[in-house]
């Protein structure tokens, strides 16, 4: 079931987040309302970041350490913030994507100033499950025996760092990701 429940408040100044739940949300627009306020409600000189979280729930993961799967979660959105910015014919650079196994979420943000839509158009017309796709596809290339050099290169080209973690632990993960959203 996918529903929105919130938004992320990112301050710009002091780059603090501050999770806002939709029933906060409402009591600020029903309280807005009373006081003879108009909708948007938007203030004078403030940015709208356009971005979507999905917590795509608990993945089967072989190991339960802090560190291991905080590593493991960076180096998948790393490699996943490629192929979704390919999707969407754009930079990696106009989207933040943050996957946290921990909390078992993924998100997306529009990285300019009042968004740019581009986290938007991931979630229209299997844009998402594409990129889930196209990322398998491609780290199939790297199972097997003798392809760790290999992959290492194409994460170290890619993400311009070593990876840390094996293909077979990056793909499970994407793998499980794909089958999650597609259902």
């Amino acid at each position: 079931m996918r529903k929105w429940l919130g938004y992320t408040e990112i301050d710009l100044t002091t780059n603090r987040k501050r999770k806002v739940l939709l029933v906060d949300v409402t009591r600020r627009f029903d309280l807005a309302l009373a006081c003879g306020d108009r909708f948007p409600f938007l203030h004078p000189l403030s940015y709208r970041t356009q971005g979507w979280q999905w917590n795509f729930g608990s993945l089967s993961l072989p190991r339960s350490e802090i560190d291991w799967q905080r590593s493991l979660g960076d180096l998948v959105g790393d490699v996943l913030e490629h192929f979704l910015a390919d999707i969407v014919e754009s930079n990696v650079a106009d989207m933040g994507i943050r996957l946290d196994l921990r909390a078992d979420e993924l998100r997306v943000l529009d990285s300019t100033p009042g968004g740019n839509g581009l986290s938007e158009t991931l979630l229209t017309e299997g844009r998402l499950a594409t990129a889930f796709d196209n990322c398998e596809r491609t780290l199939c290339k790297f199972q097997g025996k003798g392809t760790s050099k290999q992959f290492d290169n194409y994460i170290l080209a890619l993400c311009h760092q070593k990876p840390g973690h094996p293909a077979k632990e990056v793909m499970h993960v994407v793998r499980e990701l794909r089958v999650r959203w597609t259902g």
